[in-house]
């Protein structure tokens, strides 16, 4: 039979949700705008959640969502802040503060109308509204009694205290006597009224008085002794024989408080037990703004929690920590990346130069300096491929075949072939050194001085590159005339020239001569004074002296890294590790919407705990989600509450 009931059951559910998925996004739709107006907001999220799921870029229901939520956060913060105040007036009444018992009681019917406006038909709205409008009454007699005339209270206490000993003594006839006249002298009075009622009550039911006499004895020996569940069933129990019993509804009102607060205290502890955790984590992990976050959770939910409030005041200085030692890390890999690319760029590596300089624009995005250089190397690359085409070229297949056919001819003594091949590769690749080299082979062949003036020409080029420091070109243009004639005027001297005794740098484009009447020691004097002032800390004096040195002598490869390191370490002053959220990928905007509705799911169940886990997840993805962070904040005001 059970298993037939589970089957069941299980169909059941089956049935449910398939009706449910079944439905398309307008039904949804529709049918939780219906729940809206009624006032039902839990049940209107889950239905355009599922709408959202069948439909996740609908702008119109993912408005819809954010506004049942804001509707059902507002009243939430207006039941829990009347409630809050309920008992704080409760508190006040029992220390006979008539006054501050009624200021919190008005607050508490104020947080309660706002509350009740938006969801009147709720049952704890009902409960919540029995409770405040007694207790203002309370509070409202209280503070008339105080204001009694001391010889009217003298005689309403003799009244009172005559009252009290024939109930004690089961003279209820002469007690109801004393609670008239406490009546007459206080028409509405609430403690004659229930005397009263219960002297009646003990008349006409001696046996039922007894048993709730007895039954509340019993219920606040048990509330004294913190046993609320045990005291809880005995007033409950009352209630059944007297509906409406003031004592008996005061205590429950009074253990609902108290169990209440437990389930929150025990809530906010391991809400915080987790956030601390986790703040421990991020921290290991130098996530220091999450810390930031989780510490802060951790106290607003309990203030003095472990060492929360340390650990986070102590997170400014483990950043800092952490921040200069990021910052002096890739400060090092700045420089030697700037000089393993000035280094390539001398010795003509020029995509290992490229790599370097990039790499350091990685870390300094704003290096102009690595920028100038990066173009400067791709510069020389892009030559050097263009001069140089062999079988790792991506241009040799477009001239492998011009090529093995103008060597071919060359090897035939068909000169004209042979040249018209190599002046095809040309035309495309103008300064290519190994078709230059044949079809100046080729002209010495044809005609002397032809070949003379064209060889005259590379020459010339050569000089030019020279001047512009671009010595592995220069080089490769006298290395062909020497190998065509190795006797021709002064080439032996050229390509002296374009070996330079210490690796020389292309100088970028755009850079100023140097004045011709720097001397060799005034530049020595000036780099000496920037390398003193940097020692001394005024890194803004040192830049400038450097900064002189490279413009006088370009090739001060000393002089050119010294720039570049103050510039960064400038640059790189302010806070390394903490960098700006980049534009989400579509991914990660899918995931954000997923994680935030979820948490608006979780929120309108009361799952707070769960609500606010989902909207970590926005923030780990998408750091200024400003809605998940005040979401996050709001449930933590609610759980304060």
């Amino acid at each position: 039979m059970k298993k037939k009931s589970s089957h069941y059951i299980f169909f059941i559910l089956i049935l449910f949700f398939f009706n449910l998925y079944g439905q398309t996004v307008s039904e949804l739709d529709n049918r939780a705008q219906r729940y809206y107006e009624a006032g039902e907001y839990e049940r209107a999220i889950v239905d355009w959640i599922t709408a959202l799921e069948k439909s996740p870029g609908n702008k119109q229901i993912q408005h819809k969502v954010e506004m049942v939520y804001n509707r059902k956060r507002t009243r939430d913060l207006a039941f829990e802040r009347s409630k809050k105040f309920l008992r704080i007036a409760r508190t006040h009444l029992e220390k006979k503060e008539a006054q501050k018992s009624l200021d919190n009681a008005d607050k508490s019917i104020e947080n309660f109308i706002t509350a009740y406006r938006i969801t009147p038909r709720d049952p704890e709205m009902q409960i919540l509204r029995a409770r405040v409008e007694r207790m203002r009454a309370d509070a409202l007699q209280e503070l008339e009694r105080q204001r009694l005339h001391a010889q009217m209270k003298k005689k309403y206490d003799a009244h009172y205290a005559a009252a009290q000993e024939f109930m004690e003594n089961k003279e209820y006839e002469n007690a109801i006597t004393e609670w008239d006249a406490m009546l007459v002298i206080f028409a509405d009075d609430n403690i004659a009224k229930e005397g009263k009622r219960k002297a009646t009550l003990a008349l006409q039911s001696r046996m039922r008085f007894e048993q709730i006499k007895r039954l509340t004895e019993n219920g606040i020996r048990l509330f004294e002794e913190t046993k609320y569940q045990e005291s809880l069933h005995d007033f409950e129990e009352i209630l059944k024989l007297d509906p409406g019993n003031p004592d008996a509804e005061n205590y429950i009102a009074k253990i609902d408080d108290i169990l209440e607060e437990e389930q929150k205290l025990e809530r906010k502890r391991l809400q915080a037990e987790r956030y601390y955790s986790s703040g421990l984590q991020n921290s290991s992990e130098y996530k220091f703004d999450q810390a930031r976050e989780d510490y802060e959770m951790v106290i607003s939910l309990i203030e003095d929690y472990q060492d929360a409030k340390s650990r986070l005041a102590g997170l400014d200085k483990l950043e800092e920590e952490y921040n200069e030692r990021i910052r002096q890390q890739n400060l090092d890999k700045i420089n030697r990346q700037f000089q393993a690319g000035l280094l390539y760029l001398a010795q003509g590596d020029y995509e290992s130069a490229v790599t370097a300089f990039e790499n350091i624009i990685e870390i300094d995005p704003a290096n102009d300096q690595a920028r100038r250089y990066v173009k400067t190397s791709k510069e020389a690359l892009a030559q050097e491929k263009e001069d140089i085409i062999d079988e790792s070229s991506p241009y040799f297949s477009l001239v492998s075949t011009l090529i093995s056919s103008g060597k071919l001819y060359y090897e035939r003594q068909e000169y004209r072939k042979s040249l018209d091949q190599w002046e095809r590769i040309l035309n495309l690749f103008p300064n290519n050194t190994f078709a230059t080299e044949y079809l100046l082979k080729c002209q010495l062949k044809l005609n002397p001085d032809i070949y003379r003036k064209f060889a005259a020409e590379q020459i010339e080029e050569g000089k030019k590159m020279l001047k512009q420091k671009n010595y592995p070109r220069a080089l490769r243009r006298f290395s062909i005339i020497k190998s065509i004639s190795p006797d021709y005027p002064d080439i032996d001297n050229l390509i002296a020239s374009a070996k330079p005794s210490k690796p020389q740098i292309p100088i970028p484009a755009g850079t100023p001569p140097p004045r011709i009447t720097v001397s060799p020691a005034e530049i020595e004097q000036r780099y000496n004074r920037g390398i003193e002032l940097y020692r001394n800390g005024d890194f803004k004096k040192a830049l400038n002296e450097f900064k002189w040195v490279v413009k006088n002598d370009p090739q001060n490869t000393r002089a050119i890294i010294n720039v570049n390191k103050i510039e960064s370490e400038i640059r790189l002053s302010g806070n390394p590790a903490r960098k700006r959220s980049a534009t989400l990928s579509e991914e990660q905007k899918k995931l954000v919407r997923q994680y935030y509705f979820a948490g608006i799911n979780y929120y309108s169940q009361n799952k707070f705990a769960e609500a606010v886990s989902e909207w970590r997840k926005v923030l780990a993805i998408d750091p200024n989600h400003d809605k998940a962070r005040n979401n996050i904040r709001n449930c933590l005001l609610l759980m304060k509450q």
